[in-house]
């Protein structure tokens, strides 16, 4: 995926599939997280790996590579927020803050036990979409409130789970319960079990 922010091309890449293994990951990307921010090497396997590439006038200016062990992400317009000059990308049940003209971390914080959907702008914050709850935050990954459902945001009934509309968070979990939350993350409408006609 690739997104075109002042004279920053950013090129997102899902790398768990490219067929490399971690020593020749590591060797294509110049700052590597967690494991730069001296966190203590993960146990298991990862089962996300974003590369992101940053150049201008074709030229690559810097490189990162992020590795994360809870559920799968997947590269989409959904995964990745660019302003102010910070990349928010969602990786697995994180969300990292990355300066775009160097890729240092500015932090990396857990938003959802299991994992994250998508990261959306609302209401002169950000919000988070996570398997099991949904969190607004702001520039400096501070939680502004969090709510979670009845069951997980994930639907199998082919409902949209998160949908932002006219300043409201609409969501659906996956027994098709229908929750409509403000922009303080107040709850002002629940269908339970809510099929349509």
């Amino acid at each position: 995926m690739v997104k075109y922010y002042k004279s920053f091309r950013v090129e997102i890449i899902d790398e768990l599939d490219s067929g490399l293994d971690t020593f020749e990951l590591e060797a294509l990307y110049q700052n590597q997280y967690p494991k730069d921010l001296m966190i203590p090497e993960q146990k298991f396997k990862p089962t996300s790996i974003h590369g992101i590439n940053i150049s201008t006038n074709g030229v690559q200016i810097v490189n990162a590579l992020l590795s994360e062990t809870a559920g799968k992400t997947i590269i989409s317009e959904d995964s990745f927020i660019i302003k102010h000059d910070y990349l928010y990308i969602i990786c697995s049940n994180y969300v990292y803050c990355l300066d775009i003209k160097t890729l240092s971390c500015k932090w990396r914080n857990q938003f959802d036990w299991a994992t994250c959907f998508g990261i959306y702008e609302f209401a002169d914050a950000m919000v988070v979409h996570g398997e099991s709850t949904i969190t607004m935050i702001n520039s400096k990954g501070n939680t502004i409130w969090s709510f979670s459902g009845d069951d997980i945001f994930l639907n199998t009934e082919g409902e949209q789970a998160f949908k932002i509309h006219n300043h409201q968070i609409q969501l659906v979990d996956f027994n098709s319960n229908h929750y409509t939350l403000n922009a303080n993350g107040e709850l002002i409408k629940k269908a339970s079990n809510y099929r349509g006609s």
